[in-house]
């Protein structure tokens, strides 16, 4: 399994620290709850180097009418933590 502890950092710009879920959408129940606990343990620790600044979701949109994946739904509906860190559009 993937994980998503593991640190990327690229060495124009060691100062952003990237983690990769891997795109869990596809992935197995586990897959995503280890995501999960990453989001929300890093959203709420007091170490700043370790705490979450900006969360990249991408979105395929090769289809104007696409409709939004459970993993999607289930990831904006379990993983905010109300700290301002998700921000997502109201519909």
């Amino acid at each position: 399994m993937h994980n998503i502890e593991h640190e990327l950092v690229f060495r124009s710009n060691p100062n952003f620290i990237f983690h990769d879920s891997q795109g869990f959408e596809a992935g197995s129940i586990e897959e995503f709850e280890q995501m999960k606990k990453f989001v929300l343990d890093h959203a709420k620790t007091t170490y700043l180097k370790k705490r979450i600044h900006v969360i990249w979701y991408c979105i395929s949109m090769d289809q104007y009418h696409r409709a939004v994946l459970a993993a999607e739904e289930k990831f904006f509906n379990e993983c905010d933590t109300r700290s301002g860190i998700l921000s997502y559009p109201q519909t």
